[in-house]
C-alpha cells in the first residue's frame, strides 16, 4: 500500500500534526479489536472546552471565517498538490472504478483525467478527530481545510465527519456546512467501496492503524 501521512508532516505543522491517508476502492479493514483490549477513539485536543455553550451558529461563523482566510492561499494549493502527486501514482495502478448502484465502470486513470491533473479521483472523504468545531479555532481551520480539499480535489460524494466530543448543536452546524455526521464510533474500521481520502488530525496511533490501507 501507499501511506502518505509522512509526506504531510512538514506542510501541516500549522495544523498540529494533521495527516492524510489514501484509501482506494476495494480496500479491506486492516485491524480488528483484540479481546479484552479493543481499540479506543481518544477525544481530540479541544475536548476540554466548554462545549455546552456552543451553538450551530458558532460552527458556521468560525468555519466560514477560516474558509475565507484559507481559500486561494498558496498553503492550501501546496496541500492539494501533495495529495495529487500521490494520487497520480495510485490512479495509474487502478485503471477503473465503479460507484455501487450505478453499474457503469468509470475510468479513473491519470491519462483520462489529464496528464498533470488527477482531481476527481477521490469520490468520498472521511474526517476523524477535528475537535470542537463550535469553539476551537484549530478545529474550525481543520474543518475548513477538509471542505476546501473537497473543492480542490473535486470530491463529489460524501464528506463524513466523526469526533466523539461533538455536541448535537455542533453536529447540526457541521451538517449545514455539508458534512455527513457519523453517529457510530467505528474506531477507524471504516469500510470503503470507492476511492476515499481520510483526513485525521489529532488522532491516536491505534486509530491510524485501524484505517484500511491502500492495496
Amino acid at each position: 500500500g501507499l501511506a502518505v501521512e509522512d509526506a504531510f508532516v512538514g506542510i501541516l505543522t500549522r495544523m498540529e500534526d494533521g495527516d492524510f491517508t489514501v484509501v482506494t476502492k476495494g480496500s479491506k479493514r486492516c485491524a480488528r479489536p483484540k479481546k479484552g483490549n479493543g481499540p479506543s477513539y481518544s477525544p481530540s485536543s479541544s475536548a476540554a472546552l466548554d462545549a455546552d455553550s456552543f451553538e450551530a451558529g458558532d460552527v458556521l461563523k468560525g468555519v466560514s471565517e477560516a474558509l475565507s482566510s484559507l481559500r486561494g492561499s498558496p498553503w492550501i494549493s501546496n496541500v492539494r498538490d501533495i495529495v495529487l502527486s500521490h494520487v497520480a501514482v495510485l490512479a495509474n495502478q487502478q485503471p477503473a472504478s465503479t460507484r455501487p448502484g450505478e453499474g457503469i465502470a468509470e475510468t479513473q486513470t491519470a491519462d483520462t483525467m489529464g496528464e498533470n491533473d488527477t482531481r476527481g479521483w477521490f469520490q468520498d472523504m472521511v474526517c476523524y478527530g477535528l475537535g470542537h468545531v463550535g469553539g476551537s479555532r484549530t478545529a474550525q481551520l481543520q474543518a475548513a481545510v477538509a471542505l476546501l480539499l473537497k473543492e480542490e480535489l473535486r470530491i463529489t460524494g460524501e464528506v463524513q465527519l466523526f469526533d466523539p466530543v461533538l455536541t448535537e448543536k455542533e453536529k447540526a452546524g457541521a451538517q449545514q456546512l455539508g458534512f455527513s455526521v457519523v453517529e457510530v464510533n467505528e474506531v477507524g474500521l471504516h469500510t470503503v467501496s470507492v476511492n476515499t481520502l481520510f483526513f485525521m488530525p489529532h488522532c491516536g496511533r491505534r486509530l491510524y492503524s485501524n484505517v484500511p490501507p491502500s492495496p
